[in-house]
């Protein structure tokens, strides 16, 4: 990601300054799960960026590249939010939104971020709120999940397995509810069984299951 903003006010109003410093090469992958990289790929979690203001419940419009260049990566994608005082260290992250694939055609997150021309709005993603959530500083994570060669054992040229790239977000998220993040996870656990494992059984396989727990919404 890199940035956010409003539907109504894309482009007019795309906020990069929430985004939580990362690595220079961001577009290395991560291919070792294991590594704490998976968490937001940044060199410290502890960095304080201005946050985005947003309402729980509001539908935002999350945004990766120069004012919403496309992307060349081909796969699913999710999205966690963690309390910001966590650091998104342990058992913080829930996941609240996940697109993956239904196995009826060859329709991926990807191909819905980078679908549209720029002068509708490519490379960006409309992602919900949850209602009701308590107010206060949240990091969102972002991750697109590069399944070229899926099915294939990985290897340290980063040709071969899945490749994972995240990045984060700071949100001020304001609101009358009072709902904590329910059922948090550690996402380096989660993520153990994929360690040096294909994530698709075949190569051109449509299916994809998604690693770590069921999201609050899903989009196939």
């Amino acid at each position: 990601m890199g940035g956010i903003t409003t539907p109504s006010t894309y482009t007019t109003n795309w906020d990069s300054t929430c985004a939580l410093a990362y690595y220079e090469l961001k577009g290395t992958p991560i291919i070792d799960v294991t590594s704490t990289d998976l968490i937001c790929r940044s060199p410290d979690m502890t960095d304080k960026r201005t946050p985005f203001a947003a309402t729980a419940g509001e539908v935002v419009r999350v945004t990766w590249g120069a004012e919403g260049s496309t992307t060349p990566l081909k796969g699913p994608c999710s999205f966690w939010l963690a309390k910001q005082s966590s650091g998104g260290v342990g058992a913080s992250w829930v996941k609240i939104h996940q697109y993956t694939n239904d196995g009826t055609d060859s329709n991926w997150c990807t191909d819905v971020i980078a679908s549209k021309s720029p002068s509708k709005n490519s490379g960006s993603y409309d992602l919900t709120i949850p209602e009701g959530l308590a107010s206060g500083l949240y990091i969102l994570r972002s991750e697109i999940i590069d399944i070229t060669y899926a099915d294939k054992d990985p290897f340290d040229d980063y040709t071969m397995g899945a490749r994972y790239y995240a990045n984060c977000l700071v949100l001020n998220i304001q609101g009358d509810g009072s709902k904590p993040l329910s059922n948090p996870v550690n996402i380096l656990s989660a993520y153990a069984s994929l360690e040096k494992k294909p994530l698709l059984a075949s190569k051109g396989a449509l299916t994809f299951t998604y690693p770590g727990p069921a999201p609050l919404s899903a989009t196939a």
